[in-house]
């Protein structure tokens, strides 16, 4: 009879032992899977993150300044701010040499590229060649500053008409107007009316200057003055009018182009002004 209840007392332990063994596996397996779909769907999500991220930077593309449009340059901010030079002087009409630095704030959706070596100051009679070299490129909604990109600038550059370019003449970043007197001037500064008619006034001057120094306006003109600086008879010339001037030629032994202004760039490659070329001559042509 006792052997007979230590089966039974054994065979419960052995039981109770097998059923909690077999809970535990279940909840372990089940844990397991909870953690691996958990694990699944956060490498998933990271995945789309870096995928959505990586399109945006192709949505945003990289463009070089003068190629944007000209809405797209709007978002554009460059603040030019005038250093003095060694003796402290900033008053423009003191004679003085001044460094300029530049600050570019791109606000636009798009990386810009600037090639340093770009940047001018175009002023009546005067242009500055930026003292920079390289490419920089400008992440969107970032700035970026630009040390000494002008040095040994005039301070007459900063007293009137003029502006601050990039590429090309008319592409204008700021009016240089009072840049010394101000500290700085921004690309705000281009729609300021008084500086505006004060750039007009002095473009409207250069043109009529411009015009008045045209001293030669027909091919006939053109004739006599190369047949006077060749000591030629006129009549042995022939003339071609073409934009910019006038080709005058004779055979194999005369080939000039002539400019409005009295310039003659000769076959050679030489050129000569018309005060050169008008000069008396004891020829009588």
């Amino acid at each position: 009879m006792l052997t007979f209840k230590r089966i039974i007392l054994f065979l419960s332990i052995f039981s109770i032992s097998f059923l909690a063994a077999c809970s535990s596996k279940s909840a372990e397996t089940k844990g397991s899977g909870v953690k691996t779909n958990t694990t699944q769907r956060s490498l998933k999500k990271r995945e789309q993150t870096a995928s959505s991220s990586s399109s945006n930077t192709s949505k945003q593309g990289t463009i070089a300044y003068q190629s944007m449009s000209s809405d797209d340059r709007q978002h554009l901010i460059f603040d030019f701010q005038v250093i003095p030079d060694a003796s402290g002087n900033t008053n423009p009409n003191i004679p003085g040499e001044m460094q300029v630095v530049a600050q570019i704030h791109n606000n636009s959706n798009k990386r810009v590229v600037f090639d340093l070596s770009k940047f001018m100051i175009v002023v009546p009679g005067y242009v500055k060649n930026s003292d920079k070299t390289g490419k920089i490129k400008i992440d969107p909604n970032k700035e970026f500053d630009v040390g000494s990109l002008f040095v040994d600038v005039n301070a007459q550059a900063f007293v009137s008409a003029g502006a601050f370019c990039y590429d090309n003449n008319d592409l204008k970043l700021a009016y240089t107007y009072l840049a010394s007197g101000n500290g700085d001037v921004t690309s705000a500064n281009l729609t300021n009316t008084q500086i505006i008619e004060i750039n007009r006034a002095e473009d409207q001057t250069q043109q009529k200057n411009t015009d008045t120094q045209n001293v030669i306006t027909n091919g006939m003109q053109a004739i006599r003055l190369v047949s006077h600086a060749e000591a030629i008879e006129p009549d042995t010339l022939s003339v071609e009018e073409h934009d910019g001037g006038w080709h005058v030629y004779r055979g194999d032994d005369v080939d000039a182009q002539v400019s409005p202004n009295g310039s003659v760039t000769w076959d050679n490659g030489e050129t000569q002004t018309y005060e050169e070329l008008s000069k008396p001559t004891t020829s009588g042509f």
